[in-house]
Parts: C-alpha cells; sequence; structure tokens
C-alpha cells in the first residue's frame, strides 16, 4: 500500500501505529539511517519503534533507489510513505 504523506497530516503517527502497533515493516526515511543507504540489496531493518526496508521513499533520489533494488515487486514493505506519489 502507499501511504501519501502530507506534511502536518499525521503521517508520523500512522507511521507509528503501523510499525509498533500492528508489527509491519514500512518503507519511509528511517531505513537508511545508520549508513544503509549503502546497502546493495533490500533488507529488513530492525529498529527499537519498528520493522523498516533500507530505503528512503520521502526523496526523489531515495525512490530511485528503492526501485532499482525491487522494492515493490519484493512485496517486503506493507505499507511505503511518500510525498511524491507521482514518482
Amino acid at each position: 500500500a502507499i501511504f501519501w504523506h502530507v506534511p502536518r497530516s499525521a503521517g508520523t503517527t500512522m507511521k507509528h501505529v503501523i510499525t509498533t502497533c500492528l508489527g509491519k515493516n514500512i518503507a519511509t526515511e528511517v531505513g537508511e539511517t545508520d549508513g544503509h543507504h549503502l546497502d546493495e540489496r533490500l533488507e529488513v531493518i530492525q529498529k527499537p519503534h519498528g520493522m523498516f526496508l533500507n530505503v528512503d521513499t520521502t526523496t526523489v533520489q531515495g525512490i530511485k533507489r528503492a526501485q532499482k533494488l525491487g522494492l515493490v515487486p519484493s512485496k517486503m514493505a506493507s505499507v511505503i510513505f511518500t510525498p511524491y506519489i507521482h514518482e
């Protein structure tokens, strides 16, 4: 599923609910922290507040990287958060 993250519209709350309460993997900016932007394959990263894919779907450059790594066909993310729904 795609979540169109419009600033100041409870998107951060939804990220928290989906990862922490529902235990789902999500793609957002969190996955590329701690040097994971250098990873050469798609992976799930365990963080204290949930499970994240190692891509950043909040930037156009990050979306291109996610596409290259096969994010959508992998079906590893339950929800992809992005403000760029047309990219």
